[in-house]
């Protein structure tokens, strides 16, 4: 390993001691013995999804294995692989006037399409631990499974008094402590197992306990996104080694991405191309 990664390695143990220590605490520690480096299990690859939503006059993103999708008056969802379920039908007025948290007020006519898609996801949801998904029928609201046998008899005039009544008897798991970032550290990720954090080193991400320690580090993507003056936008991706995996160019001036920049097995991410339709992208771990 050259003098340079070395010391590019050493310096970001060395700043990660100020996560959780101060003052005496942290001068009062020697250099510390990074592990050595381990492979990955698996390597990160990006699955494209084109012609999921094709055809469709509203869609949400993915909740796990399947989004909303609505057309011509018939709600369902579709899966990753393109399998189609329709449940019920329902005008479009309706689908956008069901507020979970707002009463009946839906995204308004100017709103942006990826905040639109994440409205969507978050009303119609498919919980799949629990197998259940919104259901309307005769003006009411309950839950169905996806192939629309009853989970909770239609009961609920909105969206909004149906979520809130599954959320007392499926509360939300407590919200964690927010994570400081590491001291002196400029690009950073909390990790999602609660392990450290992610630090970007040269070209390559390396993940860190609290006291500088390296740790083995999952296979994972990094989406960069640049616009340059004539505002052709490119979305690079790579793996955790610096690999590009992927790379996708838009002349669109808002095109659609998710704001992380890291993403790990299984999240979704999407591209609006310059035909006007979304490509859904899905990491995945071979």
């Amino acid at each position: 390993m050259g003098m340079k990664r070395c010391a590019l390695l050493l310096a970001a143990a060395l700043l990660l001691l100020g996560c959780g220590c101060a003052g005496k605490q942290a001068a009062s520690q020697s250099t510390t013995q990074l592990r050595t480096l381990k492979p990955a299990e698996g390597a990160a690859v990006v699955a494209q999804h084109p012609g999921l939503y094709d055809g469709y006059e509203y869609f949400g993103a993915f909740t796990g294995d399947w989004a909303f999708v609505y057309s011509q008056g018939q709600a369902g969802y579709r899966a990753a692989g393109g399998e189609y379920k329709p449940l019920y039908a329902i005008g479009a007025d309706a689908v956008l006037q069901q507020g979970r948290k707002g009463g009946y007020e839906g995204p308004a006519d100017d709103t942006g399409l990826w905040q639109r898609m994440d409205w969507l996801a978050e009303n119609y949801a498919c919980l799949s631990g629990a197998d259940m998904v919104p259901w309307y029928e005769g003006g009411l609201w309950g839950f169905s499974d996806l192939d629309g046998n009853t989970k909770l008899e239609s009961q609920f005039d909105n969206l909004a008094a149906m979520w809130a009544y599954q959320e007392t008897i499926a509360p939300p798991l407590p919200t964690a402590q927010p994570v400081q970032p590491p001291e002196g550290a400029e690009v950073w990720w909390t990790d999602p197992e609660g392990e450290g954090v992610y630090v970007l080193v040269g070209e390559k991400i390396r993940r860190y306990n609290a006291q500088g320690t390296e740790l083995t580090t999952p296979a994972l993507a990094r989406l960069t996104l640049q616009t340059d003056e004539k505002g052709k936008s490119t979305l690079t991706i790579t793996d955790q080694d610096g690999r590009q995996l992927i790379q996708l160019t838009s002349t669109q001036p808002d095109p659609l991405h998710t704001e992380s920049e890291l993403r790990f097995d299984g999240d979704w991410f999407y591209w609006k191309t310059d035909e006007g339709s979304v490509l859904p992208c899905r990491i995945t771990v071979e």
